[in-house]
């Protein structure tokens, strides 16, 4: 179980913080911090104020998504609702309610990828730029696999083997 917590953290060489919501968890001997949710940068003390109030109002969210559904929720009744400013309200709800006009990008989850046509394309320009026949037989067949693998999956040479 991750431990939730708000940081205000100062921006370097500047007079504005940001305000973020984070968690701790260990691994090994270390612990380890992870930004969850980057809730803004305030520019002065009032605006700090705001985005404190709008962060613990994504921190108990956040927090009843991690405990997963109950048969009954008490937990409403006995919490002190935060005040929130006009404002914060509307960032809130920008956040948290998709509009017609508006995409809440913060709801997006990738559920799967699907390249299509990939082989198509880079193995024509696989060819046109004429390395089908550098190789012969089952070599240029490997080359060409090896080639696409790494447009495809950019990464280490290690990692593709």
């Amino acid at each position: 179980m991750l431990v939730m917590f708000i940081r205000t953290k100062p921006i370097v060489n500047s007079s504005r913080k940001r305000v973020q919501i984070c968690a701790c968890h260990r691994v090994g001997d270390k612990v380890k911090q992870k930004v969850i949710r980057h809730v803004g940068i305030a520019d002065n003390d009032s605006h700090l104020d705001e985005l404190k109030s709008l962060a613990e109002v994504l921190l108990k969210k956040l927090k009843k998504e991690q405990e997963g559904p109950t048969l009954f929720d008490f937990s409403e009744l006995n919490e002190k609702q935060p005040v929130i400013t006009e404002k914060a309200q509307l960032t809130l709800q920008l956040k948290t309610e998709p509009s017609a006009s508006l995409v809440a990008i913060e709801s997006m989850r990738e559920e799967r990828r699907v390249v299509d046509g990939f082989h198509e394309i880079f193995g024509t320009l696989f060819n046109q730029l004429g390395f089908n026949s550098i190789l012969k037989g089952k070599h240029k067949e490997v080359l060409r696999d090896v080639i696409l693998a790494r447009i495809a999956h950019p990464a280490s040479k290690a990692a593709t083997q």
